[in-house]
């Protein structure tokens, strides 16, 4: 079994010591294969070893986590990054997945869920904590019309995309199967005006509060 392959960039040692030793103690499928303590080194490793997912701080020396990403998105658009953040690291989250951020979760996430994220992350999942989804809400002051334009069934669908969820989950929560979900999600996607779950969710967290209340 090929082993999906992680950098860590973060400038706090004692939180990458600590993350790397749950990888190895509590996993087989994940390998960490090297670590950055600023963002300058996150891209120079990126570059050298082509890691399947990078975990990036979003704060560090010399050059942050969104310019980092931005710069190693350019250079490997096949590269998974994920965001690893605090509460305080709100006004980042749009300019990270709008430069190549494909997961963007808080740092007190519990080790499973976070093993967990990692391994949809680097199966083409777009992750963003629900915490932070539902933060991000309040960044719009009225509703875009395309949430008029949902029924009752698309709104509910929308607000669990952008609270995080994929469509699996989402089969589970609403009962419905999942090719059913992914259909829902393709006329959501086109009342919204975008062309894939990384649009969607930018879009749909700005509206949460206004999902919330139709």
């Amino acid at each position: 079994m090929k082993k999906i392959q992680l950098l860590l960039a973060d400038d706090q040692l004692l939180f990458v010591k600590g993350l790397s030793e749950i990888i190895r103690s509590q996993t087989d499928d994940l390998r960490v294969v090297g670590v950055a303590y600023n963002g300058r080194e996150a891209v120079t490793l990126a570059d050298e070893l082509s890691p399947d997912v990078v975990l990036m701080d979003v704060r560090m020396p010399e050059m942050d986590g969104v310019e980092a990403t931005k710069q190693i998105h350019d250079m490997h658009p096949e590269i998974r990054i994920m965001m690893l953040t605090t509460f305080d690291d709100d006004d980042y989250v749009q300019n990270a997945l709008e430069h190549g951020a494909s997961g963007y979760v808080l740092k007190d996430i519990a080790p499973d869920d976070l093993i967990a994220d990692i391994r949809a992350l680097a199966h083409g999942a777009t992750l963003v904590s629900r915490t932070i989804g539902v933060r991000l809400a309040k960044l719009s002051g009225s509703a875009p019309a395309w949430v008029s334009e949902l029924n009752p069934h698309q709104r509910r669908i929308a607000k669990l995309i952008g609270e995080g969820y994929d469509n699996k989950r989402i089969a589970d929560i609403v009962f419905l199967a999942e090719q059913t979900v992914r259909n829902y999600a393709s006329i959501i996607y086109d009342k919204i005006g975008v062309h894939d779950r990384l649009e969607a969710l930018q879009a749909i967290q700005k509206a949460l509060k206004f999902l919330d209340n139709g």
